[in-house]
């Protein structure tokens, strides 16, 4: 299933002394774990499975525009533009976003997804995320 927008990363927990007091990118990350929900429950009609899963995501960002060439070289690719989106954010909390998303929605518990496959992140011309799940025999 194909998500578009830009994908969010699970940010680390904020707390006052002992307490927590949730994530601190939740003004973006709770939008977009809805809409990844949204679209799984589009494209995974079953209901929760509690099999064993695997799941692939290929996270797709935008270019910078510093990665483009001016005046007569506008809108081509740099030489020494990068192949691979080395920056912010982290692949693993990319991926956490979407295993909570998908947690109770495609699998029962994100504990069940056995194998990662393929997980990247990679540029693109229209940014969101490409999930791949499949139960696991």
């Amino acid at each position: 299933m194909w998500v578009p927008g830009v994908p969010v990363p699970q940010g680390s927990m904020r707390s006052r002394g002992n307490r927590p007091m949730g994530h601190d990118n939740a003004d973006k990350l709770k939008p977009w774990r809805a809409v990844v929900a949204f679209h799984a429950n589009e494209g995974w009609r079953d209901g929760p499975t509690d099999a064993a899963v695997l799941v692939e995501c290929t996270f797709a960002f935008r270019r910078p525009r510093g990665h483009y060439g001016t005046g007569r070289n506008a809108g081509q690719l740099k030489a020494s533009a990068p192949v691979y989106k080395t920056s912010a954010p982290d692949l693993d909390k990319l991926v956490r976003a979407v295993l909570d998303a998908l947690t109770g929605v495609v699998f029962v518990d994100d504990k069940q997804v056995v194998d990662l496959g393929r997980t990247q992140k990679r540029f693109a011309t229209d940014p969101g995320v490409q999930i791949i799940v499949r139960e696991l025999s």
